[in-house]
């Protein structure tokens, strides 16, 4: 059987809105009529169901009276038609159907399909979802609810058909007993909400498939949001030329490490080295340096006590990193209030310089900001999970109110830049462990010291796009790098285990 879908994802992430608005227009366009479209999609998932879940030989598809259920319809009808048991349990009656969805179920019925009057998940060795798909706005309605929660408890393999129901494909927000699949085939255009934050747990493994149409969609509707490939991140590396010399690299300062906080800025630091920086200073606090210094003799370890110290160091500096064990203590904030005395500076600000922020009215340049949720929380005065039920509004609200490159943090990482927005396709659970964002505030600080250093010309807009290429490339190469290291097991994967592949994804 032809394989009619691919794990390969397209690099452009649409709304749900926007893919249900064109796609009739797009399929008129080039002459395909709609019900096609649904047969395409019927048959791209069945051909997942045939390729990658042979096991399966008694299947229950639940379906809706949207064209989710249509889709599901025609699945059915595909089964019965390669004698592969089926059985269907529809939370609509047949007169509720309407259009392309009426159409399926009559045509699974000419096959000798019937709908189950109970629902029962005892025989089947697999479970369809084709209840809701992007229709869905707010919670799931009490009987769907139920009937999902029942799903989830099977602890049985489960195929959602374009969206787990109970997901929001645009926001990503997750309704209560949402399913959780393990794979979902996603139709025409890639739905942002299935690539970030906690979605991922409910989306599974991730399949598209175009229906045919898909190449002419990403032609006529336009999109800010990209979800590129490992190629095309990797392509923005920077090459060095053979006569070059470390003054040339960039000059990154770090600054943080209060007392008894060594750890955070010196994993910070060696990342900053091992990304490609010429030059890399460290200002921390007094008590730190000998220990910040051990092991690791080509950082240039600076014990700050007072402002007129720190003023000199950034004076010399291209980029500066400041927040990764900080603390918030009178030393920490006179750290922070002395580096915005020098607004011309690039700035990556992370960890505890970000709850120093929160609790200031700043115009930022030339800045970027790495908040995790709880840090975004802060910077925008809101809850964990209102963040996290649209990350997408989250990181777009930080980056306008701050007017900087905003990075939030978690699975499917998102990088803001006024309307430019990039999706991470890198990173594992394996990165839950301590210093992993120091690690990642210092290749940012490095790739964009090194980039801007390159420039051939000082205009603001080269240097803004420079800074968000940077710092994609900076968050990709993070999650890269914990999914090579993690080759000996995700559990207890540290922070500086990622150094060694840094170096080598840096080049």
């Amino acid at each position: 059987m032809a394989v009619l879908y691919t794990a390969n994802l397209p690099q452009i992430a649409y709304s749900a809105q926007q893919v249900q608005s064109n796609e009739s227009i797009i399929a008129k366009k080039m002459g395909i009529e709609m019900y096609q479209l649904m047969q395409n999609a019927g048959e791209s998932v069945f051909s997942l169901l045939w390729d990658r879940y042979s096991f399966a030989n008694n299947i229950l598809i639940l379906t809706g009276k949207g064209n989710n259920g249509g889709d599901g319809y025609i699945v059915a009808k595909l089964a019965i038609e390669n004698d592969i048991q089926v059985k269907v349990f529809s939370i609509c009656q047949p007169d509720e159907l309407k259009g392309d969805a009426l159409k399926a179920y009559l045509e699974f019925s000419e096959v000798g399909g019937v709908i189950e009057q109970e629902l029962d998940f005892s025989e089947c060795d697999l479970i369809i979802d084709a209840l809701l798909g992007t229709g869905l706005s707010g919670e799931l309605s009490g009987n769907i609810k139920r009937i999902c929660h029942q799903i989830n408890q099977t602890g049985k393999p489960i195929i959602s058909i374009d969206v787990p129901s109970g997901v929001n494909a645009t926001t990503g927000g997750i309704s209560k007993n949402a399913i959780y699949a393990d794979s979902t085939v996603t139709f025409i255009g890639l739905k942002k909400g299935l690539l970030t934050g906690k979605v991922k747990d409910y989306v599974g493994e991730l399949y598209f498939s175009g229906l045919g149409i898909d190449e002419e969609f990403a032609k006529t509707v336009q999109s800010p949001v990209s979800y590129l490939s490992e190629q095309s991140m990797l392509n923005k590396k920077i090459h060095r030329e053979q006569s070059t010399y470390k003054n040339q690299q960039g000059h990154v300062l770090l600054i943080g490490g209060d007392k008894g906080m060594a750890g955070a800025i010196r994993l910070a630091g060696e990342a900053c080295l091992r990304s490609g920086a010429g030059l890399v200073s460290i200002a921390t606090h007094i008590d730190n340096v000998t220990s910040v210094l051990q092991g690791r003799y080509e950082l240039m370890v600076h014990g700050i006590e007072d402002g007129t110290q720190l003023a000199a160091l950034i004076e010399k500096a291209s980029v500066i990193v400041i927040g990764p064990g900080m603390g918030q203590s009178d030393w920490g904030k006179m750290l922070f209030d002395t580096l915005f005395c020098h607004q011309d500076k690039i700035k990556v600000i992370d960890a505890d310089a970000l709850t120093i922020l929160a609790e200031k009215e700043l115009e930022l340049l030339n800045c970027v900001l790495t908040p995790h949720a709880g840090e975004a929380a802060r910077l925008l005065q809101s809850t964990n999970i209102e963040i996290e039920s649209n990350r997408f509004d989250t990181v777009n609200k930080i980056a306008k109110k701050y007017k900087t490159t905003t990075v939030l943090k978690g699975p499917g990482t998102l990088v803001c830049q006024g309307d430019r927005l990039n999706i991470n396709t890198s990173g594992s659970p394996s990165m839950a462990s301590a210093g992993m964002g120091d690690v990642l505030s210092g290749i940012i600080g490095a790739l964009i010291a090194q980039k801007v250093k390159m420039l051939k010309s000082e205009n603001s807009e080269n240097t803004k796009q420079a800074v968000f290429d940077m710092t994609c490339l900076s968050v990709f190469i993070h999650g890269k790098a914990a999914q090579l290291a993690e080759k000996d097991g995700i559990n207890g994967l540290l922070a500086s285990d990622l150094f060694p592949y840094i170096r080598r994804l840096v080049g």
